[in-house]
């Protein structure tokens, strides 16, 4: 059997991909691991302007479970808030943030 936690433990090491990012959560803040993704500028494409995606962390399931929309956190010095949280179904959930 494949030991994914131990799989998803090295994915999200500091040392390799993650960083530590910190949810504004009740009754203190919570720090998890995580891997950001910093979203792209817009670009001019057929006279429209188009976005790939925008800013995101992609955690462990387990470690977010008291996070919710609307939350701040703090990434890189930098405050979001949390629009949503998607679930994927692997034991990753990936948190879209807006500025």
């Amino acid at each position: 059997m494949i030991d994914v936690d131990a799989d998803l433990a090295i994915a999200f090491s500091t040392n390799d991909f993650g960083e530590s990012v910190v949810f504004a959560t009740t009754p203190s803040p919570l720090t998890v691991t995580a891997i950001y993704k910093a979203g792209t500028e817009s670009v001019s494409q057929y006279g429209m302007e188009v976005e790939a995606y925008g800013k995101s962390l992609t955690c462990r399931t387990s470690d977010i479970a008291t996070v919710r929309d609307g939350m701040s956190v703090t990434v890189r010095g930098d405050s979001h808030t949390v629009e949503k949280i998607k679930d994927i179904g692997t034991g990753v959930s990936v948190v879209f943030l807006k500025t």
